[in-house]
């Protein structure tokens, strides 16, 4: 049986049935998201891809930061410390509104039988730079990364400090587990490049439309 089907069929008996009808919701509940993610995925790259969001979008300390919002007909979402522009038209999680675009987020939510979180989701017109704006590029070697991810520890933060050589005499120092998740979310594969705006600003990787940037954060 189709999970669509059996979902239909759980909503009829938590109609007739008051036992255990809280666990049945719950059940129902999964069986929902589970089915929403189903309909987003074509590939195995875009199932990869959506368990990392999914992952990132844990915040059990802001209810607002588990959703995403829309952003100039795209999907955007943030942690407060690192933050994601894609093409998706929707994303299968909550949504939430910024306060400027909940006609348009109303409406997604409606054609896509998608939760409305009622909190407000940051304004992210001014966190985002102009690419324009960038005083360097600089590229970042892969396979470094990924073998740093996997052999540093740890500090007493829970963060992984690893210096990016931007220039001559330039270094900006990012958490390797962001910039690991930056790699799996936006799918990249080789070396890459990433932009430098200046001192304790953020940095950006930039492809095809989408964005991904990471917040600098400081070595005690």
């Amino acid at each position: 049986m189709k999970l669509d089907k059996i979902i239909l069929e759980l909503k009829d008996i938590e109609k007739y049935y008051d036992c255990s009808q809280e666990k049945l919701m719950e059940l129902i509940k999964k069986l929902e998201q589970e089915y929403r993610e189903t309909l987003v995925i074509k590939n195995t790259s875009d199932k990869a891809r959506l368990n990392v969001i999914k992952k990132f979008l844990c915040n059990p300390e802001r209810p607002i930061l588990q959703c995403y919002t829309l952003f100039h007909s795209k999907v955007a979402f943030t942690d407060g410390y690192a933050l994601y522009v894609l093409n998706d038209e929707y994303l299968p999680f909550k949504i939430a509104s910024d306060g400027k675009n909940t006609e348009e987020v109303e409406k997604m939510a409606k054609e896509h039988n998608l939760e409305v979180e009622p909190g407000v989701y940051p304004y992210l017109e001014n966190i985002i730079p102009d690419e324009i704006n960038a005083m360097y590029n600089f590229t970042v070697d892969l396979k470094e990364v990924l073998s740093a991810c996997k052999t540093q520890e740890k500090d007493i933060r829970g963060l992984k400090p690893y210096d990016l050589k931007v220039n001559e005499e330039t270094v900006v120092t990012i958490d390797l587990l962001k910039l690991e998740t930056l790699i799996k979310i936006m799918r990249i594969k080789d070396d890459f490049e990433l932009k430098y705006y200046g001192e304790n600003r953020p940095i950006t990787y930039n492809n095809n439309g989408e964005m991904g940037l990471i917040l600098p954060i400081r070595r005690f």
